[in-house]
């Protein structure tokens, strides 16, 4: 057995996260510690000669396994003010009620208790739904009625997870949408000021090249727009996952999103339009030109 001792009488701030297994010890004589911070992986080794100024205790075990060691590891911290357990241990205490049956809650002077899963905002399997034993919850309440219960569940963290992702997936789309508009609307800008080059060449030529163009772009506008519109696609799928408050919070940028890519998708038809109405008066000019070319010699030939 390897043991893990920490004699500090001075120590007020303690963070230990480590893989511990049952073949270890951690001893722990801190008689001022003020804020704990212990996260393992299975094991709880943890003892001590008491901890009468506790004021804060994070506990994380991601995979508990015996009931007895936790409920030891939570007698050691009855004075702490502000306790957070993590989802895991809530589980396991759960199916053990029998071994709180007898036992008086140890925390008398607990103000507030939250109770999360491990791994936060990480990847979390998807598990039924946990709800605590009113027996836990008067084992970890009943000496301090004026405690507040904070329990965030496992699907409450997935949704702040896709909220999450959702909200990044509109700010990109946002952005995207911004950059498209000022590209097309400098693109317009110039237009306006250069106009189309005069036509060279076999009018034929011309006529060919710009039914070309005009394919091009309107095949490049619709891949454009259908781009975009999947991704607000994939934004509402995420939103109807997400419990109403979530979505709730999220549907006013989505909604502003949507106004915005209409906006860009009427600016991407009216910059092909242009592109098309400028080739068309090109092509009306040589049109004309090529009507009135033989007309003054063909006048000469007809005066008697």
């Amino acid at each position: 057995v390897e043991d893990f001792n920490v004699v500090a009488p001075q120590l007020k701030n303690l963070n230990i996260s480590a893989t511990l297994t049952h073949n270890n010890q951690c001893l722990i004589s801190a008689p001022v510690l003020e804020f704990l911070i212990y996260k393992v992986f299975s094991g709880l080794p943890l003892s001590t000669n008491d901890f009468l100024s506790l004021e804060k205790a994070d506990i994380c075990v991601s995979c508990p396994k015996d009931a007895h060691q936790v409920l030891r590891l939570l007698q050691q911290l009855h004075n702490v003010k502000f306790l957070t357990l993590n989802l895991e241990i809530v589980e396991l205490l759960s199916s053990s009620v029998e071994l709180m049956s007898y036992q008086p809650s140890p925390f008398v002077n607990l103000k507030s208790l939250k109770i999360h899963p491990a791994g936060g905002l990480l990847e979390v399997p998807k598990r039924n739904t946990v709800k605590m034993s009113m027996e836990l919850k008067s084992y970890l309440l009943d000496s301090s009625p004026g405690a507040t219960l904070t329990m965030v569940s496992r699907e409450d963290v997935r949704a702040m997870k896709d909220a999450k992702f959702a909200q990044d997936l509109i700010s990109e789309l946002r952005e995207l949408l911004e950059h498209e508009k000022a590209r097309i609307e400098t693109k317009m800008a110039k237009m306006h000021e250069q106009g189309r080059p005069q036509v060279s060449g076999h009018i034929g030529t011309y006529i060919d090249m710009c039914w070309k163009s005009t394919s091009a772009r309107i095949k490049k506008g619709k891949e454009k727009v259908y781009h975009i519109f999947s991704r607000l696609q994939d934004i509402k799928g995420l939103l109807t996952e997400l419990p109403a408050s979530n979505q709730a919070t999220i549907l006013p940028s989505f909604s502003a999103l949507c106004a915005e890519f209409d906006i860009v998708m009427n600016k991407i038809t009216e910059c092909i339009k242009m592109d098309c109405d400028e080739d068309q008066r090109r092509l009306s000019v040589c049109l004309h030109e090529l009507a009135t070319t033989l007309l003054p010699s063909a006048q000469q030939s007809a005066t008697p």
